[in-house]
């Protein structure tokens, strides 16, 4: 509903509900500036971020469930657009430092078929992927991502 005011407090409430009365096992934020950011007297958008994503970590963790959040980076300011990394979000660099994974995606040409899945961070190196990137190909008659260029 367009006319409730969605801060992160509302939605976690909301995820609550959902969680215990459905099993909810997924909760996918996108995109992550659609929550209206209600920040207390003399918080930066800095400490915004990281208590909200504190907030965040805390539902996962009590619940066992996974959460993940949908964060567009600054749009550019002009020519080539390069390659956005997890300093590019707007708002805070709290998603580098605080976040427990960092994926990004990226099409170098946004006409072209193949874009790059790029992992930026991973918490526990081993226990649940490595860093590195990989070509993807958008197969257009499953609509799934393949792997490699052909």
């Amino acid at each position: 509903d367009e006319d409730i005011e969605l801060t992160i407090e509302k939605l976690i409430d909301l995820a609550e509900i959902v969680i215990r009365g459905y099993g909810c096992k997924v909760l996918l934020l996108d995109p992550w500036n659609e929550i209206e950011q209600k920040r207390s007297n003399n918080e930066t958008a800095t400490e915004y971020t990281g208590r909200a994503i504190r907030m965040l970590k805390k539902l996962a963790r009590q619940y066992h469930i996974l959460v993940i959040v949908v964060a567009h980076p600054s749009k550019p300011l002009g020519g080539k657009i390069e390659a956005p990394s997890l300093y590019s979000i707007s708002g805070s660099a709290n998603w580098v430092n605080k976040a427990d994974y960092g994926v990004v995606l990226h099409r170098d040409d946004m006409a072209s078929e193949y874009t790059t899945l790029k992992i930026n961070k991973i918490k526990r190196h081993g226990q649940m992927g490595r860093v590195g990137d990989i070509q993807l190909r958008m197969n257009k008659s499953s609509g799934w991502f393949e792997e490699g260029r052909n």
